[in-house]
């Protein structure tokens, strides 16, 4: 049953709005959302930085209009698609609760939360290939290595199953969805699961008999994958945290760095062509593929061993030389990389060639985007998103492998992280008194 059969089985919530029209027939969009795609195909974990006020929340509701299909159910809201999960991040969450929930051993209940049931919802949707994403809004108000632990695990646990579906570890572990509670309170009706007998109350449900309670859910595979496996993090689900750097925030450890893909949003000047068109934030008649959006690869080595890419020498050469030489570049400091970036180096690669593939070989590209595909442009891209943004400290520890870095960019034309380097630099002061970070 897909999600449509299922949500309409309840006519009680199909009453409480109606579905929106699409606003558009479709959206344009720019290079730099490209980039968002190829990075959240590589890998559903991206960093949004950049000062407050440059649209970054905006453009994560953006991409999920963009994605979300007008099927009387996720279209039901004018501001939010049913896509997409705002988390607005607390300056006081120094642990995983308000991610992912609670025992409460005084009322017998699991406190469920947004993010809980957001994930229970993707599963619905994950063989349609419709992407969710969340937006972690300021995720650095609090400690992201506390709060979010669990996920910054659970995401490097992501594994290509033989029928290609991407798994992971359990975010929260089966026993939650195996443990008694009190009488009136169903764990799976809190996730938003409905029983088979939509009139039924959780009390009722709990009070069925072993042979019934294994058909009471309409979705009772997903019952009994959470009674299996735990809730994990579904392939169709992309997290977008969103960060302003200043003296009220948390600065991100390399762990956190690391894991995710990183951008920065930046505020060039004003042309006229601010007053053409205001942000698509509408639903769409004829959304984006979802396919340009899931990440189906995880182990570079593991994919091209199976035969479903290739590099050929000379690009094995040339990747190998680029991880190599960054490294020689930071030699001495704490900022070399290793086997993470050599990977999400080939499966950037990959993932453009396959978002080139299914733009129908570049054809259904907006006339201005200029989709670079080859290996360099890649190059400048890994430096920017997994590079750069480990680099941080004073003159002493940072000037000598900065220097070393923005040559060989400027020997390899990579223009993007070549302007970032020199941004970097002048952080100094002509004192060299400074501290410098990727961050504006």
């Amino acid at each position: 049953m897909d999600a449509k059969e299922y949500f309409h089985l309840f006519d009680d919530d199909n009453k409480k709005a109606e579905p929106v029209e699409p606003s558009w027939e479709d959206i344009d969009l720019n290079d730099e959302e490209y980039e968002y795609i190829s990075a959240i195909k590589t890998k559903p974990f991206l960093i949004l930085g950049g000062f407050s006020g440059t649209g970054k929340s905006v453009e994560v509701k953006t991409l999920a209009f963009a994605t979300c299909p007008c099927d009387g159910f996720l279209n039901r809201s004018e501001t939010s698609p049913g896509n997409y999960l705002l988390i607005s991040v607390k300056p006081n969450w120094h642990d995983a609760t308000d991610i992912t929930g609670f025992r409460s051993s005084v009322q017998k209940k699991y406190f469920v939360t947004d993010f809980m049931r957001f994930l229970v919802k993707a599963k619905m949707y994950e063989d349609q290939k419709i992407p969710f994403f969340v937006c972690l809004d300021e995720m650095n108000l609090a400690p992201v290595e506390e709060y979010f632990a669990d996920f910054l695990s659970v995401i490097e646990s992501r594994k290509r199953r033989s029928d290609g579906r991407i798994v992971t570890d359990a975010l929260v572990p089966a026993s939650v969805f195996n443990d008694k509670y009190d009488a009136d309170f169903n764990i799976f009706m809190e996730m938003g699961l409905r029983p088979t007998n939509g009139k039924l109350k959780a009390d009722e449900v709990n009070a069925l008999d072993e042979e019934d309670m294994n058909e009471a859910f309409v979705r009772q595979d997903i019952v009994d994958e959470l009674k299996r496996d735990g809730l994990t993090i579904p392939q169709n689900v992309v997290v977008i945290g969103t960060v302003n750097m200043d003296d009220t925030t948390n600065t991100f450890s390399r762990k956190v760095i690391d894991r995710a893909m990183t951008f920065e949003t930046v505020v060039g000047e004003f042309g006229s062509d601010y007053f053409d068109q205001d942000i698509s934030l509408g639903y769409l008649k004829n959304p984006r593929k979802g396919e340009l959006f899931i990440s189906d690869e995880v182990r570079a080595l593991e994919m091209m061993e199976n035969g479903r890419f290739e590099l050929s020498d000379e690009e094995k050469e040339s990747v190998l030389a680029f991880i190599n030489n960054i490294n020689k570049d930071m030699e001495g400091t704490p900022f070399k990389i290793s086997h993470r970036i050599l990977n999400e180096t080939i499966l950037l690669y990959y993932a453009k060639k396959e978002i080139y593939k299914l733009m129908n070989d570049g054809k259904d590209f907006e006339g201005w985007v200029d989709f670079k595909t080859d290996l360099n442009n890649v190059f400048d891209s890994i430096l920017m998103q997994k590079v750069l943004p480990r680099i941080e400290g004073d003159y002493e520890k940072c000037n000598s492998c900065l220097v070393k870095l923005a040559a060989r960019c400027t020997d390899n034309e990579w223009t993007k992280s070549e302007e970032k380097i020199e941004f970097m630099l002048k952080r100094f002061g002509s004192d060299k008194s400074g501290f410098t970070s990727f961050w504006n």
